[in-house]
């Protein structure tokens, strides 16, 4: 189980086109840790104990296409953070603690075709705005509970790009 990464564990791996680092108890990234790594294509960070993305995390991974951060504790997402990512379509970040996005999150990833946010707090206006911003773009609101489902599904009834599950108690 790996805990931290060290600044220059992937230094020898220059090539490497996809990483797991899933199913460890890595808490925190360090701002560097993927500095050698930029033909990356996959990076899976999901099922960790993550709480934070340092800004410019990110920042060498210019070719990362997937990049799996569910099942973590992020509480927050920092404009900015996902700026150096001009190649990803899919962004994972279901199962977090996140509750709010801040403007400008996603703004920098034109080719993103797959978001997903399920299992986290993040208000239905909130998703009704990024899914207006990314027209093209794949959003659940799965597991969560939203308050007057009728109305909202009589909305959303002709919409095939935007799904909503009811939640069995």
């Amino acid at each position: 189980q790996i805990k931290k990464l060290p600044l220059e564990i992937f230094d020898k791996l220059p090539a490497i086109e996809s990483l797991d680092l899933s199913c460890n108890q890595i808490k925190e990234l360090i701002f560097g840790v993927f500095d050698n790594v930029s033909t990356l294509r996959f990076l899976g960070l999901h099922d960790n104990q993550i709480e934070e993305l340092p800004m410019g995390i990110f920042v060498c991974l210019s070719a990362l296409t997937s990049l799996t951060l569910f099942n973590n504790q992020i509480k927050e997402l920092n404009p900015g953070v996902f700026d150096y990512l001009p190649e990803l379509k899919n962004l994972d970040l279901d199962n977090n603690q996140i509750e709010e996005l801040k403007p400008r999150v996603f703004d920098y990833l034109p080719m993103l075709a797959r978001l997903s946010l399920d299992g986290n707090a993040v208000s239905l206006e909130v998703q009704a705005a990024l899914k207006e911003r990314f027209s093209g773009i794949k959003f659940r609101i799965n597991n969560q509970r939203v308050p007057h489902i009728q109305e909202l599904e009589d909305d959303l009834e002709s919409d095939e790009n935007f799904s909503i599950k009811r939640k069995k108690f």
